[in-house]
């Protein structure tokens, strides 16, 4: 929504006059419409990932700022003064580096390190983690909401299993599931994985060498893989 237009501003009024839309509760009496909204924010909250720009607005250990790291642990019981991304921006708008590895340990510091920094004078901001231009598309939210439909969360372990075992029955090849099990575990040979098993000395994308390569870079958002998927007959899905 466009937090100047009418409809924002009526939405606001009501439902999150002192909060923040991605925080705004459901209410009391909630209208089909507003009902609608939130669930379509459940999506959209899956690929928000911050961009770090002076870093203030980011919580370092609880914000979703570097991909594929939904909790960053400290190193120890010993905690920075000021608990935002802020803290490991020096001056110049850079990473420090030796503040990084005083409350990181040296593999986590080295994935911090690819992660961009924007313009120091501005404020942080979101952007959709699955395009490669961080844009939130409605041809992908609509390709994750039919597989979200079918595909449980892996905390609902009974669903799990069922889910598991209509793959294991599909009659597709045994390396075409084999390769989906280990892609939904993160299990793939990318270069991060590489990376921590010490075979690859970067963890960052041998293409796109901006960022670093994880399962989701390798299949969405790497532009080779938005080629690729764009020239193919899964076009309407990406």
């Amino acid at each position: 929504m466009m937090p100047d237009s009418l409809v924002s501003r009526l939405f606001k009024a009501k439902y999150f006059r002192h909060n923040f839309f991605l925080n705004a509760s459901k209410g009391h009496c909630a209208s089909f419409t507003w009902q609608s909204l939130l669930w379509g924010r459940n999506f959209l909250k899956r690929g928000l990932l911050w961009r770090v720009g002076n870093g203030q607005s980011i919580s370092t250990v609880h914000s979703y700022w570097i991909p594929s790291w939904r909790f960053i642990p400290y190193k120890g019981n010993v905690q920075p003064l000021d608990p935002s991304v802020s803290y490991f921006i020096d001056d110049n708008g850079c990473w420090s580096k030796d503040r990084l590895l005083e409350f990181f340990d040296h593999e986590l510091v080295l994935v911090i390190l690819v992660v961009p920094i924007g313009d120091p004078s501005l404020q942080d901001s979101f952007i959709w983690e699955h395009h490669p231009f961080g844009s939130f598309t409605v041809n992908f939210a609509s390709h994750l909401a039919k597989f979200s439909t079918s595909l449980p969360a892996s905390s609902d372990n009974h669903s799990l299993v069922r889910w598991w075992k209509v793959l294991w029955n599909l009659k597709i090849p045994q390396k075409i599931k084999h390769f989906i099990w280990r892609a939904f575990y993160h299990n793939l040979s990318v270069a991060l994985y590489l990376f921590h098993r010490k075979v690859l000395t970067s963890p960052l994308c041998s293409l796109y060498s901006g960022n670093a390569e994880f399962v989701s870079h390798a299949f969405i958002e790497c532009s080779r893989a938005s080629f690729e998927w764009s020239d193919s007959i899964f076009e309407s899905f990406y």
